[in-house]
């Protein structure tokens, strides 16, 4: 390489980097079917960018949202967002919806450092034919979230959820969830540990894949965290079990009734259900055993076991009698956002490459 051809490039990139970032000081909205890119990105507090109809929208830097993020398909096209940035942090409200377009779009959030999540997000797509995994939120360093994340399918038939942190303790994927992260017609496999005092809300159409172990690795979901089945087609799965392999504590699990399930992947040769600790017991021999617990309240009678001979699958029929409990609160329906250009073109403090509220 030619001397200074080096630096030429550093400089380059260096300065592509300072065209895309952008900083949000009062409401913004950019209306395009062309691709975005960003570097950087800082909403402050009390305002939004409003991206409308961009077919991809692609962040190569790091986010700092405090306002309100949304990238929103009006248009009936695709709008995908991918994010392969430094970190991501959002105290405010970030709202990714193709849910009215007959296309698949993909969120594909992949820090290469954290992911914090103290605010609400929502990630909704249609219906679409699913094409791998829609629904992707992982990190390379730490992964947290108290806040609410939303993933949402318009019609039956999981989308993938995929959410890891890469380098966790011994090199396992471990994310901490103080938070709720809520499930419509979205199908989550477990394919990280999950820490935290937080919830997981099953809602319509959904499942719960809890996976012990992938091959030799081991994941674990901690005692404080609850899987609440919020409808009656929910669905909690119990997968990777085997005769050296159950779960080391019993699973929490509220709202179990009215129809809704939990599946094992062995056959359980009976079940018992403990009125004084709310603890039901999947026997699957005379010595291992799966509990969950489901509260107090049930009637050991209104248990039903299937298929006959080779349960794997537990249901109650009548409703559940426990309360929900608080840290289990979702909101299905996204927020209202503004698609149209804004009365008055506004101007934001960045490059000349920054968007302004215009259509293009």
């Amino acid at each position: 390489m030619k001397p200074g051809i080096g630096a030429l490039v550093v400089a380059i990139s260096y300065f592509l980097i300072l065209v895309f970032a952008v900083t949000i000081t009062e409401n913004t909205v950019q209306i395009t079917t062309l691709d975005i890119s960003i570097g950087n990105l800082i909403i402050n507090a009390g305002v939004y960018y409003s991206i409308v109809n961009s077919v991809l929208v692609t962040i190569v830097g790091t986010v700092d949202n405090a306002g309100g993020f949304y990238v929103t398909s009006a248009n009936g096209l695709t709008s995908s967002v991918v994010m392969t940035g430094g970190y991501f942090v959002n105290s405010g409200v970030v709202s990714f919806n193709s849910m009215a377009s007959p296309l698949l779009s993909t969120y594909d959030i992949a820090t290469v450092g954290s992911f914090d999540n103290t605010g609400d997000m929502y990630f909704g797509i249609s219906g679409a034919t699913l094409i791998g995994s829609p629904f992707i939120v992982t990190s390379v360093t730490s992964w947290s979230n108290t806040g609410m994340m939303v993933f949402r399918r318009e019609s039956s038939g999981g989308a993938l959820l995929v959410i890891e942190q890469v380098l966790g303790d011994g090199g396992l994927s471990r994310i901490t969830n103080d938070g709720s992260i809520c499930l419509y017609n979205t199908y989550w496999l477990q394919t990280t540990s999950i820490d935290g005092t937080g919830c997981i809300t099953v809602g319509p159409g959904a499942e719960m894949g809890l996976q012990l172990a992938v091959g030799e690795l081991l994941f674990s979901l901690a005692e404080t965290q609850t899987v609440y089945l919020a409808s009656s087609n929910s669905v909690l799965s119990i997968l990777g079990l085997s005769v050296s392999l159950i779960p080391d504590n019993p699973i929490k699990v509220a709202g179990f009734g009215g129809g809704n399930s939990i599946q094992v992947n062995l056959v359980f040769i009976g079940n018992s259900y403990d009125p004084s600790t709310g603890i039901l017991t999947l026997s699957l021999t005379g010595l291992l055993l799966v509990e969950f617990d489901i509260g107090l309240g049930y009637q050991s009678s209104g248990f039903s076991a299937s298929p006959p001979l080779l349960n794997r699958r537990i249901t109650y029929n009548d409703p559940a009698p426990n309360e929900i409990p608080d840290t289990c609160f979702c909101l299905f329906t996204f927020p209202d956002v503004t698609t149209t250009a804004l009365s008055s073109a506004t101007s934001v403090p960045t490059s000349s490459e920054a968007p302004t509220s215009s259509e293009v």
